[in-house]
């Protein structure tokens, strides 16, 4: 194993530890004005409509999904069975996408759940609570049972 003194920066980082160890470490204010702009708080009225599923390139959808993993309501969940509780996103693959998909829609195949936007699909995980929507499907999950 190197020694901190061999590594490129090392001897620079071992003078500031002992600057500040000393006291003499130079100090620098930080401004009380940010001075990178930051992105502005998206309300939860606008999950829907925020993402362009149609112009949006794929990863500017993956980034932006990335951080914003409790928007519940960002996709239309209507082709998974249950009710989604959670999401996480994980990578995205550029693939030709039928123009029958409906984009934004959340879809299964086996065990994995994507989501296609123009030009692919992002992967994700989902929480799903498998339960009936109604009375009529307990019903008919009893009336199998027996």
């Amino acid at each position: 194993m190197e020694h901190l003194e061999d590594i490129i920066g090392g001897k620079l980082l071992l003078k500031s530890i002992i600057d500040i160890e000393n006291g003499s470490a130079p100090r620098i204010k930080q401004p009380k004005e940010r001075p990178t702009v930051r992105a502005r708080q998206i309300k939860a009225s606008e999950y829907k409509e925020i993402i362009d599923w149609e112009e949006w390139e794929i990863e500017r959808i993956w980034h932006l999904l990335r951080g914003t993993q409790n928007w519940l309501n960002v996709f239309d969940f209507s082709e998974i069975q249950g009710e989604v509780s959670k999401w996480r996103i994980l990578h995205f693959e550029r693939e030709e996408v039928l123009s029958s998909l409906k984009l934004g829609t959340a879809y299964q195949e086996e065990d994995t759940y994507f989501v296609y936007c123009r030009k692919g699909k992002i992967y994700m995980e989902l929480s799903v609570d498998l339960v009936p929507r109604n009375n009529e499907e307990i019903s008919a999950q009893v009336s199998s049972l027996m």
